[in-house]
């Protein structure tokens, strides 16, 4: 099935696989470094199955994601922050989490989609501080997203 991707032009396409063993998710990972690969979706796809096996943790995760952005220069998307957030959060690392999303702060959001993913990456991250029972954290991270204007509105009746 790797092969028959491979054989596919466009080199930001989506392999429409997913990898059921971490050793698969990382001989993908050498291919892509080998053969000078810049494709972030690929490496997105990657990085989501190694955090889907659970056989990878979220810190390894972010050993990745440091490698990544070392070793390529890559320009991350919404998606690559939002595999890592979910995969901090599912792992309790919440921590890490707030860490990643200052990092998110600090890019330029350009379009409403933009405001869209950081909405979700604070609620992610809201919701697992909530079932740590971390609820004034939660209340003071909740506090920030207003005060710093994180705010998604959609076209319509407020209520």
């Amino acid at each position: 099935m790797l092969s028959m991707f491979r054989r596919c032009a466009g080199a930001d396409v989506v392999p429409p696989i997913e990898f059921k063993l971490p050793t698969a998710a990382l001989a993908e990972f050498n291919i892509l470094l080998s053969q000078h690969i810049d494709s972030i979706s690929r490496y997105n796809t990657v990085l989501s199955s190694l955090l889907d096996t659970r056989h990878y943790d979220a810190y390894k995760a972010m050993l990745f994601y440091n490698y990544i952005k070392l070793k390529g220069g890559f320009q991350f998307n919404s998606d690559t922050y939002q595999i890592l957030v979910n995969g901090l959060c599912y792992s309790g690392e919440t921590q890490r989490a707030i860490q990643l999303l200052g990092q998110v702060l600090l890019l330029k959001i350009h379009t409403r989609q933009e405001m869209y993913d950081i909405v979700l990456l604070y609620n992610e991250i809201i919701l697992r501080l909530g079932k740590d029972r971390l609820v004034i954290q939660a209340y003071d991270l909740y506090s920030k997203m207003i005060v710093n204007n994180i705010i998604y509105r959609t076209r319509g009746k407020r209520y």
